[in-house]
C-alpha cells in the first residue's frame, strides 16, 4: 500500500533505503529518541530492515501520541490510524522501554536478542 501527497510518501521499506535509514540513524541525537540504537554501517541499517520487514514479516504499523498533544493525535488520524479496543503487543528497543512504559505499555517478558538485536515484548490493553 502506498500513501501519497503533495508532500508526503509511505511506502513499505525496501532494503534499498538502507543508505537513508542509516544517514538518520548514525546519529546519535536521532536515534535513541526514535527508540532505535544508533546504527553502526550502513550493512547494520540493512540488517535491521531485513529484521523487521523480512524476518519479522510486520503489516501494521504502530504509532502513539502523549495524551494532550492534539496536534499528533490529528496527523495521526488525517493518516487513516485508528485506536483499537484490544490488545496492542510489540518488541521494543532498550531505547524505546521508557517512552513504551510512559504511555502504558507494560514489559511482557525479559530482554531477548535475536541476530545482536536487543528487544523487549510489550503490551497495552484498553480499557
Amino acid at each position: 500500500m502506498v500513501f501519497e501527497t503533495e508532500r508526503l510518501l509511505l511506502r513499505p521499506w525496501a532494503e534499498t533505503d538502507s543508505e537513508s535509514l542509516y544517514e538518520y540513524a548514525k546519529d546519535g541525537r536521532i536515534g535513541p529518541i526514535a527508540g532505535w540504537p544508533v546504527h553502526t554501517s550502513m550493512e547494520n541499517s540493512r540488517e535491521i530492515i531485513r529484521y523487521a520487514f523480512t524476518d519479522k514479516c510486520l503489516e501494521i504499523l504502530w504509532c502513539g501520541y502523549f495524551e494532550g498533544n492534539d496536534k499528533s493525535r490529528r496527523v495521526q488520524e488525517k493518516c487513516g490510524f485508528t485506536y483499537p479496543d484490544e490488545m496492542i503487543t510489540l518488541d521494543s528497543s532498550p531505547y524505546g522501554i521508557p517512552f513504551y512504559k510512559a504511555i502504558g505499555f507494560v514489559p511482557t517478558d525479559e530482554e531477548k536478542a535475536v541476530n545482536g538485536i536487543r528487544f523487549t515484548s510489550m503490551k497495552y490493553e484498553d480499557k
